[in-house]
């Protein structure tokens, strides 16, 4: 299947799509270094600390009393990080606020930290098994039938083709297709290639999963 990407943004690989920030973070990953920004990606230090101690940064944000324009979860995750330092007074009060309203808090670090000594559970992996967790989750979550199949069909691109010499999405001008900026992608279902229109990618999607061939 190729699907026309004239007018889609060029993802060819994590990040590229993206100018404002994904490109930072493609340079840090390539230089095997880290991103300092004033939101604090990258670095929890400088950026998140200056922003404790002068509350400069989106402060409109320090007035909300709940996570951001949605009610308290009923499970909130914190894996990797610890906003009980790092972000005392944007992140961690709201975390503490759902706690209160019957949250339930899961921290996933190596480290026991201060946000890990208010969990309700806490997981401390060993460094480098984040992957092997994280996979170990989505089984679960298929096998159990748990995943939303309508919001996979429709927002994801599990189903593009990856290059194994460079790691790029597969496209049209890869194999000889003529719509060659187009991304390649094989149908399961019918087992074929098949070119369909950008604009009738999405229905055509769905209609192979309700009716397979």
């Amino acid at each position: 299947m190729a699907i026309d990407n004239k007018n889609f943004m060029n993802w060819d690989d994590p990040g590229a799509g993206t100018t404002k920030f994904g490109a930072y973070l493609r340079l840090a990953s390539l230089t095997q270094s880290t991103r300092v920004s004033a939101w604090g990606y990258g670095d929890a230090g400088l950026p998140c600390g200056s922003r404790v101690i002068f509350g400069h940064q989106f402060p409109h944000m320090y007035l909300f009393g709940k996570l951001w324009m949605r009610q308290f979860p009923e499970l909130l995750v914190v894996w990797g990080s610890n906003p009980g330092e790092s972000m005392p007074v944007h992140i961690m009060r709201k975390v503490m606020d759902a706690k209160e309203e019957g949250s339930q808090l899961i921290v996933i670090d190596p480290r026991f930290t201060i946000t890990a000594s208010k969990a309700d559970e806490f997981i401390g992996l060993k460094p480098g098994t984040d992957s092997a967790l994280a996979l170990g989750l989505i089984n679960v979550i298929f096998q159990k039938g748990l995943h939303d199949i309508k919001f996979i069909q429709e927002q994801t691109n599990g189903t593009h083709l990856v290059r194994t010499d460079n790691g790029k999405f597969l496209r049209g001008e890869d194999v000889g297709e003529s719509q060659g900026k187009a991304y390649i992608i094989w149908d399961e279902k019918s087992n074929s290639h098949n070119k369909v229109r950008r604009s009738n990618v999405k229905n055509y999607i769905l209609s192979l999963c309700k009716n397979p061939t």
